[in-house]
């Protein structure tokens, strides 16, 4: 009769397997058998595919896991999604907007108007005719915030912004107010 070798004193480090006349050692799911046939060395997952996260893979003892970088969170183990900051923890004062952008959020003045401007809908500022200063200012600003994503391929037209405008004479302007302190974009 044969002696099951895994019974008494399991002589692997993880699964035994008795076969006639000696045993055979596995290793468990995320572990690769040694060259010693017996002890198991993990697997590390990371270095057999650089598809596995979207963003990084982290080897753990038997498994990966995947993690994102800040402003966003692992969505089904492997994507990153952003977080909307803007609707789980808003820190803007009660006079500010949120705007959510990939990896972060801002916080902007409500009424983005300056003097002699006045706030008539949201985003557009108008200075009123009854001023005297505004008949040297455009009649009207509008602000639109905007999240653009930084893997894009350069250079690239990222939107495109047309006026028009029922007034004759009228001459429009288009200008990037804040956010490209690096000089990344500009208008053509």
């Amino acid at each position: 009769s044969d002696i099951n070798e895994c019974d008494a004193n399991n002589p692997c480090a993880q699964q035994c397997y008795n076969i006639l006349g000696s045993f055979i050692c596995q290793c468990n799911p995320g572990f690769e058998l040694s060259s010693d046939r017996i002890n198991c060395e993990d697997t590390d997952e990371c270095r057999t595919s650089s598809y596995l996260c979207q963003y990084q893979c982290v080897n753990e003892p038997g498994k990966f896991s995947c993690v994102c970088p800040e402003g966003y969170q692992v969505v089904g183990g492997r994507t990153c999604h952003d977080i909307n900051e803007c609707e789980t923890t808003n820190e803007c004062r009660e006079d500010e907007i949120c705007w959510n952008y990939h990896g972060g959020f801002r916080c902007y003045p409500k009424n983005p108007c300056q003097e002699p401007y006045v706030l008539t809908s949201e985003n557009r500022c108008v200075c009123p005719v009854s001023n005297t200063i505004c008949r040297e200012l455009p009649y009207s600003v509008v602000y639109k915030y905007m999240s653009i994503r930084s893997d894009r391929t350069v250079p690239s037209d990222i939107f495109q912004i047309q006026a028009t405008t029922i007034y004759p004479n009228t001459i429009n302007t288009f200008r990037i107010k804040s956010g490209n302190e690096n000089g990344e974009f500009y208008l053509r």
